[in-house]
């Protein structure tokens, strides 16, 4: 076998354990925060993080237990067929693991004979766990785990498997941290929707002084009136739009075909032409969100061999800052959905 390409692979799961153990890391050390404030409590989110986890990394078959029997005693996941299963928990401390046990009862015991806990955190350097429980149980130190007991254990994975769950972590990580935040004084999250959103914009607009000196130049005179109201129209409908969605707009006013940018009645885009100057992710959304404003609307060739094209709209009020009444925007269902 070539020696780079067994340094490439080397490489590559060098990369992937080091993702997999740094996003797992982080979530740990955000754990591990909450149990300094003994805020222990688990999110159904973080349970199932920890299941997908364990997994992919241990070959099971685990499911929630707590979705089949709301706060199964003692145990979070289990695999009937493989006996294994686990108390996730981010209280680290010896009484936690005895009252787990404790609420074990004798048929989990023969259904689960392996039987770990999970410190979604960081567990204690040391367990000293003698008498009951323990010794009914056969529960030995080693069987608290953390996160660092399960890295030690992605080393054997296969290439593919270490892709997988780098992937699912790394998709995950996010989320999970996420439900791991705690409050401030005031009961405020770090994250919240506000955070999530678009606010909304506030137009700043002007009366249109210049665009009616620009067109007066040219022999075309518009009343100023109309002109502010149409702005303000304009501004308003923008306004209610995603900030993308509204970038797209002044695109398309900016890089509208030539044949008509002098016109002040027929601004349009070729749709070839504007698919391939926009390199955005969403271009149908956003001629979508456009088009329901009656910002814009999608036409069909003029010609046999012309391109569709979109025509541009501005508000109209007594002016010809706009297409003619009778052209207003119209859906079309060809070409350009």
């Amino acid at each position: 076998m070539p020696t780079d390409f067994v340094e490439s692979r080397l490489l590559t799961r060098g990369h992937l354990i080091g993702q997999i153990v740094d996003d797992l890391a982080g979530i740990a050390s955000q754990a591990k925060q909450r149990a300094r404030l003994h805020l222990f409590d688990i999110h159904t989110h973080v349970e199932d993080f920890a299941r997908e986890v364990l997994n992919r990394t241990l070959g099971l078959s685990l499911t929630n237990l707590n979705a089949e029997r709301s706060n199964n005693p003692g145990l979070d996941l289990g695999d009937v067929k493989s006996g294994w299963a686990f108390q996730v928990t981010a209280d680290k401390s010896s009484a936690k693991v005895n009252a787990t046990l404790e609420k074990i009862d004798g048929d989990q015991r023969k259904a689960y004979p392996n039987i770990r806990i999970l410190v979604i955190g960081e567990k204690q350097g040391s367990y000293t766990l003698t008498g009951e429980p323990y010794e009914g149980s056969k529960f030995t130190p080693d069987m608290v785990w953390d996160f660092n007991d399960v890295c030690s254990r992605i080393m054997s994975l296969s290439i593919d498997s270490l892709a997988d769950l780098a992937d699912y972590i790394s998709r995950e990580t996010r989320r999970v941290r996420i439900e791991l935040e705690f409050p401030d004084e005031e009961g405020r999250f770090p994250t919240n929707i506000d955070h999530l959103i678009e606010a909304v914009p506030k137009p700043q607009l002007s009366r249109g002084a210049k665009m009616v000196a620009h067109l007066s130049a040219k022999g075309e005179f518009l009343d100023s009136n109309d002109t502010e109201e149409a702005i303000k129209t304009l501004s308003a409908k923008l306004a209610s739009l995603p900030r993308l969605t509204r970038e797209v707009f002044k695109f398309l006013v900016e890089r509208r075909d030539d044949q008509t940018a002098g016109t002040t009645d027929d601004f349009r885009i070729a749709d070839p032409k504007l698919r391939r100057l926009y390199r955005g992710d969403d271009l149908n959304g956003d001629l979508a969100l456009l088009e329901e404003a009656g910002l814009i609307d999608g036409n069909e060739p003029d010609e046999p061999r012309g391109a569709p094209y979109w025509r541009i709209y501005f508000p109209r009020q007594k002016s010809r800052f706009s297409p003619s009444p009778d052209r207003l925007p119209q859906r079309y269902e060809s070409g350009f959905a």
